[in-house]
């Protein structure tokens, strides 16, 4: 706040909007991430790795509140635990040289494996948004045109950025 009063004000406001990704369920992913400095994510390990085992429903995560001194750790709660037990992997392998188990390696490959649902659906309302206003207006052809595309997805859905270069 003392570099200049209205960034400040704005920089916090799009952060409010975004607490989600600091929930109990997403913090421990931090962990995965070696853009982190692994001194901050060795203490967010041993304080994972020491909470108490719980069975945890499936629900729709609290969104914390931020302050502007809040740190990873202060986000780590009972539901930190749930992404290992989703993968099968005991959370308490956190304590003793967590970054060298095969534990580590599990959750890693796990997490390598997710799609961003953020992203494809940002990339699908794009793409709906340009085909109802700029290809067709017309609902019929609307909906063929939607049909064509699904086609498409289905038949390339496994394919990467990359792979599809190929093609041009």
């Amino acid at each position: 706040k003392s570099v200049h009063k209205k960034v400040s004000a704005a920089s916090a406001n799009v952060l409010q909007r975004h607490t989600w990704y600091l929930t109990e369920e997403l913090v421990p992913l931090a962990l995965f991430n070696e853009k982190l400095p692994l001194d901050d994510r060795t203490h967010l390990a041993l304080k994972i790795g020491q909470l108490p085992l719980e069975e945890l429903d499936i629900r729709k995560p609290s969104l914390p509140s931020i302050h502007l001194k809040s740190e990873l750790i202060e986000y780590v709660g009972v539901r930190s635990t749930l992404p290992f037990t989703l993968v099968g992997v005991p959370h308490t392998f956190l304590l003793p040289d967590w970054s060298t188990s095969p534990h580590y390696e599990k959750m890693k490959t796990a997490l390598g494996d997710l799609t961003l649902l953020n992203d494809s659906y940002g990339r699908a309302l794009g793409l709906v948004t340009t085909i109802n206003t700029k290809m067709t207006r017309d609902k019929t052809s609307f909906e063929e045109l939607i049909q064509v595309v699904e086609a498409h997805r289905n038949k390339y859905s496994n394919l990467t950025k990359k792979d599809l270069k190929k093609f041009y």
